[in-house]
């Protein structure tokens, strides 16, 4: 990862190795967090009420997702099974409603305050209805505080929706009944009404039965035709006997002669020819006319009458004739011949009036047909109404059959069911509240060290100062003197002597060296006094110079005086070499930071503080100054241009990137030089120190 990359490092930019670090160094924000959460986890277990959880299990008639058709197939189930007409999810909203809870606390005598507030009803158990996958299955669900409750009241619920659905069956019935009943007498009553209005309708036409009276007026026109062909065929009998007649009247003689002593022959002869005309009119009478008819009857009279005429001339068959006398028999033939035709006028008038009879007849058929559909119309209403009265009739016995053996839609499969114990569940409890603890923990670790944007690492380190690692210093316990009291003996003085190996063998040539940092509180003081120890023991002549003059610490260190130091040197009140302090420590002297210095900024960058330094650089070999933090200050920059090596120390976690980058630049921007960064507190660094020893 190169230096602009750490410089905008994200969340998304850490690899899983970074990830782990992270935790590592901010291990303090991921269990303090997880512990705060694993409070909160005990104290919510603590005050959480013990509940308990009860479940029974019913099958109920009705419409689900998978059998959407599932309804009543007549009328008769849809009044006594009504719920089976709403599908189950509207049956559960049914059951989870207050109605029904309500009467099942009731029912299980639970103790029901007076008037229910919102409080009150919280504190209620709770009931959950759910439909088991696709199926009719219901599961009805009971939490509460105690277990007896709980129990009683998952039974409770499905009896009382039980109880509610057979009720309303019943009433649905009873209403259903009652309707019936009413509906049946109005239908009777109707009936009578329709059969009153029929008997007076037949009265005031003058009609029976349609069936009778039509059979009446066809029968009575069939026997007016029948009349008619017979008036027809003597009519023209009579026709045929006047012009019988006549033809007989013309070819008899006028006169006749009448002998002494005459036979009847003649007479008799014509006599027969009568009688023959006579039958052939009655032969011609039967081909239209029944034996038994008048006309017949009629003819056959005359017939006799003709027969007892010959007997009589045959018994005196001679008579006497004295002349010539006028035919006796024209009179007769006259009189045949008038008969005739009042015969065939009376024919033609008997005709005439059984036209009009047959006409009246067939006008009284079709005057029948608005009355008998008039009166059809009141049969047909008759006839609905009747077999309306009978469906009534069946649907109310076969109502009544099923309310006696009336079933509730409504099965129980478990009973009572057991109640379980379902919290607080503490190792669950505490499971999860330490889960979400080190979840959000961790998130908060990555969020901080990513915001604070801090150098973790000697890498990060070295790619933003773009500079090797000179040195890694151990941490030691805060009890401990910063300033190692005894060089020779301490594990922890090592990691100086190896600070001083890499210093010495990367500038040889140089004599002094200014120690900074980018901020403060890092231990730059610290490892520059020890560092100068180092050196001095190394038979290096070396002095330590406390540029800090803002917040110096060489003089805490070695527990001497803080005046007559540099600041009065380079204010020219003290003489150079009256401000070097002596210690226990051979080949090793103090230059303090002196008084109080009203412009430390001005007085490290004059040039006294060069002269000064060169001085010190003739009279020893190694010079150390300790100056203070080049983020935020100037006077780093200042002892720079008289001092070009420095050495920079950091302390991982101490300066953030930007800090340390600007720092950095600033030196170099001076014209300084930076040999390298010694780490300070180093983790590392320790291990090393332990593994030595």
């Amino acid at each position: 990862m190169n230096r602009d990359q750490l410089l905008n490092l994200t969340l998304t930019d850490l690899s899983f190795k970074e990830l782990v670090a992270v935790f590592k160094r901010r291990k303090a924000v991921v269990w303090g967090v997880a512990l705060i959460f694993l409070a909160f986890g005990i104290l919510v277990s603590a005050v959480m009420p013990a509940t308990y959880r009860a479940a029974s299990l019913i099958i109920v008639e009705g419409k689900t997702q998978a059998n959407p058709n599932n309804q009543a197939s007549n009328a008769v189930e849809a009044i006594t099974q009504t719920s089976s007409n709403y599908d189950v999810m509207t049956q559960i909203q049914i059951m989870q409603s207050f109605d029904v809870f309500y009467k099942a606390l009731r029912q299980i005598n639970y103790d029901l305050p007076a008037k229910l507030t919102q409080s009150e009803y919280d504190k209620l158990p709770k009931v959950t209805v759910q439909q088991v996958q696709t199926t009719n299955s219901v599961q009805v669900a009971v939490e509460g505080t105690k277990d007896s409750d709980v129990s009683a009241l998952a039974a409770a619920v499905p009896q009382v929706y039980k109880q509610m659905v057979l009720d309303d069956q019943k009433s649905n019935v009873e209403r259903s009944l009652t309707f019936i009943s009413a509906r049946i007498d109005e239908e009777k009553k109707g009936q009578q009404g329709l059969q009153t209005e029929l008997a007076q309708y037949k009265a005031e036409q003058g009609v029976s039965d349609s069936k009778s009276e039509t059979d009446s007026r066809v029968g009575k026109v069939a026997e007016m035709q029948r009349k008619l062909a017979e008036a027809d065929g003597d009519v023209a009998a009579a026709a045929a006997a006047i012009e019988q007649a006549k033809v007989n009247r013309d070819s008899a003689p006028k006169t006749i002669e009448l002998p002494s002593v005459v036979t009847k022959v003649e007479t008799i002869n014509r006599a027969h020819e009568v009688l023959e005309g006579l039958i052939a009119q009655r032969d011609v009478l039967l081909v239209s006319n029944y034996p038994d008819s008048e006309r017949v009857q009629r003819a056959d009279a005359q017939i006799a009458a003709q027969r007892k005429t010959i007997q009589e001339l045959e018994s005196n068959p001679k008579i006497s004739a004295a002349s010539s006398i006028r035919n006796p028999n024209l009179d007769d033939l006259d009189r045949q011949v008038n008969f005739a035709i009042s015969s065939h006028k009376a024919s033609i008038a008997k005709r005439d009036q059984l036209k009009l009879a047959l006409d009246e007849a067939r006008n009284d058929i079709k005057s029948l047909a608005p009355i008998f559909a008039k009166q059809q119309e009141y049969e047909t209403r008759l006839l609905e109404s009747e077999q309306t009265i009978q469906y009534l009739q069946k649907l109310e016995q076969d109502i009544k059959v099923r309310d006696n053996a009336l079933m509730s839609p409504i099965r129980d499969v478990t009973g009572t069911p057991m109640p379980i114990f379902i919290r607080p569940i503490w190792p669950l409890n505490l499971a999860l509240a330490l889960a979400a603890g080190l979840f959000f923990g961790c998130i908060l670790a990555l969020v901080r060290d990513v915001s604070l944007d801090r150098v973790n690492t000697s890498t990060e380190a070295s790619a933003i100062a773009d500079k090797d690692i000179l040195g890694r210093i151990p941490i030691r316990a805060s009890a401990r003197d910063p300033l190692i009291a005894d060089p020779q003996k301490a594990l922890a003085f090592e990691a100086y002597r190896i600070l001083r190996s890499s210093i010495l063998l990367a500038a040889p040539e140089t004599s002094a060296f200014v120690v900074t940092s980018s901020v403060p509180r890092e231990g730059k003081s610290t490892i520059a006094a020890n560092l100068a120890v180092a050196m001095a023991l190394e038979g290096k002549r070396t002095v330590l110079v406390d540029g800090n003059l803002r917040n110096p610490a060489v003089h805490k260190l070695f527990k001497v005086a803080k005046e007559k130091g540099l600041s009065d040197v380079l204010s020219g009140a003290l003489p150079l070499a009256d401000g070097l302090k002596t210690v226990d420590i051979p080949n090793l002297a103090l230059l303090t930071a002196g008084g109080e210095a009203a412009n430390p900024t001005e007085l490290v960058a004059s040039d006294a503080m060069g002269d000064v330094i060169e001085k010190l650089k003739g009279q020893a070999d190694i010079v150390i100054i300790d100056a203070p933090a080049a983020f935020g200050f100037a006077d780093s920059q200042s002892l720079v241009k008289a001092v070009k090596d420095v050495l920079f120390v950091t302390q991982l976690e101490a300066p953030n990137k930007q800090q340390m980058r600007e720092s950095v630049g600033m030196i170099d921007f001076a014209g300084g030089k930076i040999l390298g960064l010694i780490l300070n507190k180093d983790k590392l660094a320790a291990r090393r120190v332990r593994g030595a020893a």
